[in-house]
């Protein structure tokens, strides 16, 4: 699983020093500036909170990729969590629905400016350890996979573990 980790962050590398041969250095650092607003402007720090069930975590979604994902899947500290046992719910879409229930038939849909909440069992843990969150849509737009990665410590929530 490492490998196939590292061989994506390489490949990424690449288009990233080919796009500054191309266009220059200062099309890398606006497109870092770009891609940190979007990611800070999704997932706030301080979000992802501890909940009976495991944790929460609540995305804000700005009007840049909208659309009917068929398929969503959560990766915890690197570990792909179950499924069957994580839920997400949406503002206009309000009651939980199982992952494993979103299909081309039953699609999440997100409009602009909509925000998701997904809940998923997790390990009793400190809550001082910084954790990796990785949540992956797939749905039919080009590119098929989008995805969002951040790292942050479990706020302990009402009722938590």
């Amino acid at each position: 699983m490492r490998q196939g980790i590292l061989r994506g962050d390489v490949a990424v590398l690449r288009e990233g020093v080919s796009l500054g041969w191309a266009f220059g250095l200062g099309s890398l650092e606006q497109l870092a500036r770009v891609a940190e607003t979007l990611e800070t402007g999704i997932y706030r720090r301080g979000a992802l909170e501890a909940v009976p069930e495991g944790v929460r975590v609540r995305l804000d979604n700005p009007p840049l990729r909208i659309g009917a994902f068929r398929s969503v899947g959560i990766l915890w500290d690197g570990r792909p969590v179950d499924p069957t046992s994580a839920t997400v719910a949406t503002d206009s879409r309000p009651a939980p629905r199982i992952l494993s229930d979103v299909s081309d038939a039953d699609p999440l849909c997100l409009g602009v400016g909509e925000g998701s909440e997904y809940r998923f069992p997790t390990e009793p843990g400190d809550t001082e350890v910084e954790h990796r969150v990785r949540i992956e849509w797939t749905g039919r737009a080009i590119p098929p996979r989008v995805w969002l990665e951040f790292r942050d410590q479990i706020r302990r929530g009402p009722g938590s573990r």
